[in-house]
């Protein structure tokens, strides 16, 4: 009884680790054509010193298999956009979240606060939107917030 215990148990592991490795892997030809997506996120023309960047489709994937495009923005303000682990999102409209740093600094005894208005957390109020195109021009996909 110990030895068929033993064995569902690994069982259930490998297959538990299976499923987790596969829910996260993507193959190149499951994503779609990607472009690059990278831009400056200021507030009144300072840059927002971090956080992240959410794109959420206007048009969202039927199947579900495309995964979030989403990206960091560095100390300078910068940002670029990555979906499945590839720089780029697929063509289209996108409503665009912008989150702050989720670590606060250290010694730091709240979290962090954000300098530009809390409606740009979420992608269905913040009112930004991008239009993801093969040919994007020189700063089409900046982001100036207010407070």
């Amino acid at each position: 009884m110990c030895r068929c215990l033993h064995r569902s148990y690994a069982a259930a592991t490998f297959l538990a680790a299976c499923l987790i490795c596969l829910s996260g892997c993507t193959t190149d030809s499951a994503l779609p054509p990607l472009f690059p997506v990278k831009g400056k996120v200021t507030v009144d023309k300072e840059a927002v010193k971090g956080g992240q960047i959410q794109l959420l489709a206007e048009k969202p994937d039927p199947d579900g298999k495309i995964p979030p495009s989403s990206g960091q923005i560095s100390e300078g303000g910068e940002y670029e956009i990555f979906t499945g682990g590839k720089a780029g999102a697929p063509k289209g409209k996108y409503k665009v979240g912008v989150s702050p740093p989720m670590v606060p600094a250290q010694g730091a005894k709240a979290p962090p606060k954000t300098a530009y208005n809390e409606k740009f957390r979420n992608p269905q109020t913040s009112g930004l939107v991008i239009v993801v195109t093969e040919s994007a021009k020189e700063g089409a996909y900046d982001l100036p917030l207010t407070k």
